[in-house]
């Protein structure tokens, strides 16, 4: 999915409606292409909504808009002032949270650990499975930063300074 010259974009076909739908929400639900196509199109059939999914991510028109739409939420991610190290900073805010009394908040802990697992690829074996990764927000520098907050954190949960 790599970012086409507006020559190359003015060569595919135009999105459906629904197409355009399915880029915009496949994105929201985290990359979920068999749940987003029930919601899209209102498919009952799991087997066959994983089917379709993969059809239209084959599509290269599709493609080109969920580019456009990850573009579209990391433009916005930035002018919020989003960076990877604020992510870091607030996940570990919440591995190092104090309850009212100053007592450690292990609900907030639960919640740090939690994001902070699934960043690391550790996946709750309660949860469903999910494919989501914030990585395709940012550039490669930013994601070799984003690796080495991510190693910081993995050592600080390791020596148990949580």
């Amino acid at each position: 999915m790599e970012k086409q010259s507006k020559q190359q974009k003015k060569k595919l076909p135009k999105l459906k409606p629904k197409e355009k739908e399915f880029a915009i929400k496949y994105v929201k639900n985290n990359e979920m292409g068999g749940e987003t196509v029930r919601e899209v199109y209102g498919e009952k059939d799991e087997n066959y909504a994983r089917v379709k999914a993969h059809r239209l991510l084959m599509k290269d028109n599709v493609n080109q808009e969920i580019v456009e739409v990850k573009e579209t939420l990391k433009s916005a991610l930035e002018r919020k002032g989003i960076t990877p190290e604020k992510i870091a900073d607030t996940i570990c805010e919440l591995l190092d949270a104090k309850d009212q009394s100053g007592n450690k908040d292990y609900t907030a802990k639960d919640k740090g650990l939690k994001h902070a697992l699934s960043i690391h690829g550790v996946e709750d074996p309660d949860k469903p499975k999910s494919n989501t990764t914030y990585n395709f927000i940012f550039n490669s520098e930013t994601q070799e930063k984003i690796r080495e907050i991510n190693e910081a954190i993995k050592s600080k949960l390791i020596k148990g300074n949580v």
